[in-house]
């Protein structure tokens, strides 16, 4: 152990919350009981304020007396203006038509997850540090557009961190040195989360790890006896409350923003701490985001997760492909798993499979729009069958012609809210050498499905216009046939991968069932979809469920198709 009483790493010369949590995390003593700490609280407007005086141990903002600052910073180029200048002919159609549907903006711009773990470990003066290193390293580099982006970005986020230094001790809390305990850690997070917030508040961000951190804190508190087990369940209440607040004082309208990630791998005591805390609150509601492995979850947590749905509590599932997120897992709002502090998980928009098919038969044009794209594949018209063959390769051509532009847009995307941001206190809390990773989004691959697999049987019916193009194809079959689904993710990520990404960022492609998460006129399934498993497909629904179906269906899910499903009660 080291003075601080943690056990010695990496996280000790540079940045690294993961080695830290890597190195320290507890685990979960199988018949540990949250107890009942006593803790109430009137309504979600007073846990912001605190008039009543019901925290204890979370200092109230005071918010008359809080510096409201103005960066003075502000985009010399609008959005709006930025698409004109950079749009072409067919991208702008790729949109106008519905090939390409945009993320809301809420969601476009949630690109900075700030990891709100630095601060309580390393305090503000070893992050000023941190930067300004970075900024002597960058002086010897040669000057490019990437270097003055990079020395801007740096100097205006140490100009972030030292307002929120005075922010913060005019809240009566010093953010400057380390935490040493378990109370000066939930109050350095609240008030981390609080000026997130404040900078756009329009725009949300996840709660990662934070009470995975929280509990090593916790537990080193109670073997040195500064805690007993009502107050240490007292302080995640107190936290989780004010949490919950900031979510609804923001204007999001993301079911899931503000999550909570609890890995079922990875459970603590503080992981059941936090479970009381939610049923014991039901007024504020901090989404739960479940990472499940193939082993299965405790009855415990199961029993718990019963109870919390029960109340409508949004409840998502997630399962991770990739052993290099297996580590502390890191999801955004839209279940799009990224290495916290690392990475800076893009998400900008989404493409429509099955519009694509039929844009791709019609030989690049859209009847209901009556306008059409660069013409790269020929358009089957009049009697002409539908051959599955020959529909295939139209797909496949359209889909090449089409990958190039949606990655054109997504990389368009990056520069322009990457450039132009106005949030310098989240991004002090990402990475000064982050990875970027762009979210490609193919949506409607059910209906797509289904549709090719009618074709192959022949059995659909096809909607034509007077001048024979087609309006729609409806199948008669009701069922998916494997070798498309497999053919469909192999010709995606082959061309996926032969593109060059913003700042050579990293890709992931992710396929979503019916309409993405990301959009506001999606509809919940009630029937579960009954296709075949397959190791290494990102898909993503949501479903209705009843309450006692939650264990089957979590029991169920860990061997499915998906990689994640979000949880409606019926």
């Amino acid at each position: 152990m080291n003075e601080r009483g943690f056990i010695p790493g990496i996280w000790e010369e540079e940045i690294s919350v993961n080695d830290f949590l890597n190195l320290n995390r507890n685990q979960w003593k199988e018949g540990y009981n949250a107890v009942d700490s006593g803790f109430k609280i009137s309504s979600v407007y007073n846990a912001v304020r605190d008039d009543e005086k019901n925290f204890r141990y979370i200092k109230p903002f005071r918010e008359e007396d809080a510096l409201m600052y103005d960066y003075g910073y502000e985009r010399f180029i609008s959005e709006e203006q930025y698409e004109y200048f950079t749009d072409t002919v067919d991208r702008k159609k790729f949109i106008d038509i519905g090939l390409i549907v945009k993320a809301t903006n809420e969601e476009r711009k949630a690109f900075l997850q700030p990891d709100l773990c630095v601060v309580p470990l390393y305090g503000t003066k070893f992050l000023i540090k941190t930067l300004k290193q970075y900024i002597k390293d960058l002086d010897k580099q040669f000057q490019t557009q990437e270097w003055i982006h990079r020395k801007i970005g740096s100097y205006r986020s140490i100009e972030a961190i030292q307002k929120f230094e005075e922010f913060a001790l005019q809240q009566g809390i010093n953010v400057r040195k380390p935490c040493k305990n378990a109370l000066e850690v939930i109050n350095i997070i609240w008030l981390e989360a609080l000026y997130c917030q404040m900078e756009d508040e329009k725009v949300s961000f996840a709660f990662h790890n934070i009470f995975d951190f929280l509990d090593i804190y916790i537990e080193k508190d109670l073997k040195s006896g500064i805690l007993n087990e009502i107050k240490a369940q007292w302080l995640v209440e107190e936290l989780y409350c004010k949490l919950g607040a900031i979510r609804s004082k923001g204007k999001i309208k993301n079911t899931f923003s503000y999550g909570i990630i609890i890995d079922g791998t990875k459970l603590n005591n503080t992981t059941f701490r936090l479970l009381k805390s939610i049923q014991n609150h039901k007024e504020f509601i901090l989404p739960l985001q479940i990472v499940i492995s193939e082993t299965e979850l405790p009855k415990k947590l199961i029993t718990h997760l019963e109870v919390i749905f029960q109340t409508g509590h949004p409840i998502s599932l997630s399962k991770i492909l990739k052993d290099e997120y297996r580590n502390n897992v890191a999801l955004t709002s839209t279940q799009l798993s990224f290495r916290n502090f690392e990475d800076v998980p893009m998400n900008f928009g989404s493409f429509d499979l099955k519009k694509g098919l039929i844009v791709a038969l019609n030989g690049g044009r859209d009847v209901n729009k009556k306008t059409a794209i660069q013409q790269v594949t020929k358009a089957l018209r009049v009697d002409c069958e539908l051959v599955y063959e020959k529909v295939w390769n139209q797909l496949e051509v359209f889909l090449k012609y089409y990958i190039t532009a949606y990655v054109e847009y997504s990389n368009l995307c990056a520069y322009y809210f990457d450039m132009f941001h106005n949030l310098p206190f989240r991004n002090a809390l990402v990475s000064s050498y982050p990875y970027y990773l762009i979210n490609l989004v193919f949506h409607n691959i059910e209906e797509l499905l289904k549709i090719l697999f009618s074709i192959k049987e022949q059995q659909i019916e096809i909607v034509k216009d007077e001048k024979g193009y087609i309006k729609d194809i409806i199948p008669l079959v009701n069922g998916y046939d494997l070798s498309i689904l497999n053919n469909l993710q192999l010709h995606i990520n082959e061309e996926v991968s032969r593109m060059l990404f913003y700042k050579n960022g990293h890709f992931k492609v992710t396929l979503f069932e019916k309409e993405p998460f990301f959009t506001n006129r999606r509809e919940v399934g009630e029937e579960t979809s009954e296709i075949p498993n397959h190791i290494d497909l990102n898909l993503y629904r949501e479903h209705k469920i009843k309450v006692n179906e939650l264990k089957i269906y979590i029991n169920k899910f860990k061997d499915s198709l998906y990689s994640c499903v979000r949880l409606y009660r019926c």
